[in-house]
């Protein structure tokens, strides 16, 4: 068996070294492909979760447009609405009062007659108690 010298005692050592040194590198590069695939993941994952967040952003938009027009939509026909309303309530006001007024008419009319009924029963009181008091004073005469 051949001796071994200190150069080849330091030779192995630094074998062992670079074999060490390997190893570690490869496991280095190693990792690295790891970080790098989780890189790509995560910049893949972020891609996909800003286009949800615009199309989410899309939706958003799209809802706020809608109800701003609807909205107005509303408030269009609540006015209109309104205004029929309000024009019906006058044509209803203007009919009311017409009726009021010929309602007042005919009892202007009907109070009239009473006072001209009420003028004839007093005239005809008076006359019967007129004619009574003749007839009483005429029949006590032809009795006495």
């Amino acid at each position: 068996m051949p001796t071994t010298g200190p150069k080849d005692n330091e030779f192995f050592q630094l074998k062992t070294e670079v074999h060490g040194m390997s190893i570690f590198l490869d496991r280095l590069s190693n990792n690295i492909d790891k970080l790098t695939e989780v890189s790509s993941n995560l910049s893949q994952l972020t891609a996909v979760q800003v286009a949800k967040i615009q199309q989410t952003e899309k939706i958003i938009n799209f809802v706020s447009e809608t109800v701003d027009n609807n909205d107005k939509l509303i408030h269009q026909k609540v006015d209109k609405m309104e205004d029929e309303i309000y024009r019906e309530i006058e044509k209803s006001r203007g009919m009311i009062l017409q009726e009021v007024k010929e309602l007042t008419a005919k009892i202007e009319k009907m109070n009239a007659k009473m006072e001209q009924m009420q003028r004839w029963i007093w005239i005809v009181t008076g006359g019967a108690m007129v004619v009574g008091a003749l007839l009483s004073k005429g029949i006590s005469i032809f009795f006495k």
